[in-house]
Order: C-alpha cells, then sequence, then structure tokens
C-alpha cells in the first residue's frame, strides 16, 4: 500500500504547529536581540575590562588636620589625586562622581570625568558636535538626557546649576533597558573653575577611581594602587559586575530571568504541538511500520515533516521580526545583526527539532500497528 506523499497531512494540526513554531521562534529572536543589546551595551559604555575602587582618605585627612606646616588646602590634595590617577601610562583611568546634578533638579547621577585616555575609549555617538578634545568644558551624555540640553547662539550646553558644560557629542543608546544616562566630562578640557568645581562635588561624596584596559588590567591596577599608597589613600575594590545606572542593572537581571522563562517556553511550547501531531499520525505510522518501515526510516521521514514545518514557522517568524524591527529601530538594522539573528535561530531550532525528533521516536518505537488497528 503506497502512501501519498503530502506537505500537510493533517492541516489542522499542522497550523497549529506553525504557529507554535512562529511564536517560539520569534522569542528566540527576542531572546538574541536581548543578548546582542546587552553585549554591545558592555562595550560600548568604555568599561570592558574594568577595575573599581571607592578612596578612602581618612588617613590622608588627618595628616592634614594634624599638621600645621601644610601649605595646601584640602581640595589641593584632592586634586593631587585626582591628577595622580590620570597619570597612569597604561590603559584609561576615570573620576566617579556620584553626585552629579543637572539643572538641579536632577540628582543622584554617576558621571565619569575622564583623566587618562591612553587607549581609545570607541564611543558609539548618535550625535556629534565636533571631537571632545577639542572643545572646551566637553561633555558627552546618554541619549536619554538629551532633553536637558539648552541651545543658545548654536552652541549647546548642559547646566549643572553651577557651570554650564558644553555637548560635544550624545551617546547612540544600547542600553539593555533603553535609558541611557551615562555621562562623560573631558578633563583636559575642562578650565580651572570647572577643575575646581568637580573636585569638589567628586570629594564630598565617597570619591571612586575606575580604571579599564584591554591589554592588560592588572598593571594599571598595580600603577594606579602604587601611586595612591604613596597618597596615603586606602583603595577598596568594588565588586560589581556590571558598572552602570541601577535602573539599567535592574533590567539586565530582569531580561536575564527572561531570557530563561522564554527558552524554557519555546521548548515546551514545540514538545506540546509535537505530541499533538504525532497522536494525529498514529494510524498512518503503524500503516507504515507494518508496511515495513524502520525506526530509522520514520526517522527521516518525521524529520523531513517537521523541517518542512520549522521552515515555514522560520520564514514566517523571522518576516515578522524584520518588520517589527524596522518599524523600531531601522538604524539598528545591519548585515552582521540579521546574520547573527539567523545563526541564533537556525542552532535554537536545529536543537529543538532534534529534541522532538527524540521524543516522537520514541513514541514511534511504541506503535503497535494491530492495537492502532483495533482503536481505529
Amino acid at each position: 500500500m503506497k502512501l501519498k506523499e503530502r506537505l500537510f497531512r493533517n492541516p489542522a494540526v499542522e497550523f497549529l504547529m506553525i504557529v507554535g513554531m512562529s511564536v517560539s521562534c520569534f522569542i528566540l529572536l527576542n531572546i538574541a536581540d536581548l543578548y546582542y543589546k546587552i553585549s554591545i551595551e558592555d562595550k560600548s559604555n568604555g568599561f570592558q575590562s574594568s577595575a573599581e575602587y571607592n578612596l578612602d582618605t581618612s588617613a590622608l585627612e588627618a595628616e592634614f588636620y594634624s599638621s600645621e606646616e601644610s601649605t595646601l588646602s584640602l581640595k589641593d590634595l584632592y586634586m593631587e589625586i585626582a591628577e595622580s590617577a590620570g597619570s597612569v601610562r597604561g590603559g584609561n583611568s576615570f573620576l566617579v562622581i556620584k553626585e552629579f546634578s543637572i539643572d538641579r533638579a536632577i540628582k543622584g547621577r554617576r558621571a565619569y570625568v575622564v583623566m587618562a585616555e591612553n587607549e581609545p575609549m570607541d564611543l558609539k555617538l548618535a550625535e556629534s558636535c565636533g571631537k571632545p578634545e577639542e572643545i572646551k568644558n566637553s561633555i558627552v551624555i546618554g541619549e536619554s538626557l538629551k532633553k536637558y540640553v539648552h541651545s543658545e547662539n548654536g552652541e549647546n550646553y548642559i547646566n549643572t546649576g553651577v557651570q554650564k558644560l558644553n555637548v560635544s557629542g550624545i551617546l547612540k543608546n544600547n542600553m539593555a533597558g533603553g535609558v541611557d544616562n551615562t555621562v562623560y566630562i573631558f578633563w583636559n578640557t575642562c578650565d580651572p573653575e570647572l577643575k575646581e568645581y568637580l573636585i569638589g562635588i567628586w570629594s564630598a561624596w565617597a570619591p571612586g577611581v575606575i580604571l579599564n584596559s584591554e591589554y592588560g588590567i592588572e598593571a594599571v591596577k598595580n600603577e594606579f594602587l602604587e601611586k595612591m599608597e604613596g597618597k596615603s589613600v586606602t583603595c577598596e575594590p568594588v565588586d560589581r559586575d556590571y558598572i552602570g545606572d541601577y535602573q539599567n542593572e535592574w533590567y539586565r537581571t530582569f531580561n536575564s530571568i527572561f531570557l530563561a522563562v522564554g527558552m524554557i517556553f519555546s521548548v515546551f511550547t514545540c514538545f506540546g504541538i509535537s505530541y499533538l501531531w504525532i497522536s494525529r499520525r498514529n494510524k498512518e505510522l503503524a500503516i507504515r511500520r507494518a508496511n515495513g518501515y524502520s525506526t530509522g526510516m520514520l526517522a527521516a521521514l518525521i524529520l523531513k515533516d517537521m523541517a518542512k514545518l520549522t521552515g515555514i514557522s522560520l520564514v514566517i517568524s523571522f518576516c515578522l521580526h524584520l518588520a517589527l524591527s524596522l518599524l523600531t529601530d531601522a538604524s539598528g538594522i545591519t548585515l552582521y545583526m540579521l546574520l547573527m539573528r539567523l545563526a541564533v535561530i537556525l542552532a535554537g531550532m536545529a536543537v529543538v527539532v532534534l529534541l522532538n525528533v527524540a521524543h516522537v521516536l520514541g513514541r514511534v518505537r511504541l506503535v503497535n500497528p494491530v492495537s492502532v488497528g483495533e482503536e481505529n
């Protein structure tokens, strides 16, 4: 008995399978996007291989207040500490200002003062007003702070309430949570008044320093720690996996949980649909077994049919996701991104298909042509 080869043997069930697979593929594509966003966030925030320290200056201040011969003020001593942090010969160093305010109303922002740039920071800018190092009192801000930019006489600036900083660029928003409040201030472009202001707010709120290097962070750390020891400053490491604002850190944690749930949902959706699909094909498989089909031949047949259905699901989900991406962020569509998405979806669905084939084969071995015939 020869059975006809048809693309759709059980149209209703296979339609449900295509819908389920399409949903699963769509989830996998979004998971790929989230992973990609997190990876480029890590590479675009300037702190790929980093070490952060809080500076304990209690010993320095004790020496200052007990000395009657010092000709320097306490702010001068903090200025020397900052300059020492900026004199590292490798990597990049940043002062961490933990209470940076904008327009007096927006407080609690972290600002990074670029002290040493021995390696290119490679900041991804959505808008540029010129090279940061060529603009006086230069600042680069995240896209979420763009609404606080003032324009006057052809110049764009941020008002801290005390000082005006000229905006030289706006970072492309690559944050996983979509909120980019990053602030970079370039020390070498600051006038004396701005430097004094920055040192004042840096020293007032648990002064911190970040070091980063792509070519050997240990050497940079050792040089910095040696310099701080000579200044009677104790450096306390900050053990953080992610250096950025807390809102995006929360989003990253949430996304990580969602990714795991999404993967489990995708697999169980496919399992549920395949269970229904194979149950509706018991009679056909029994007839093929009675006609001499081996388990391997049945596996090849099932794999072929699943490949057809999965291929249709892939095309549907990929087109939907591409359309959504074009509507929401057309600038993010690149050949590399498309290839990366395709690779992730193919790898993910290959795993799902193989797991389902293994699941189906387990049921095929239990198929008894006689019992199936009696049931029908």
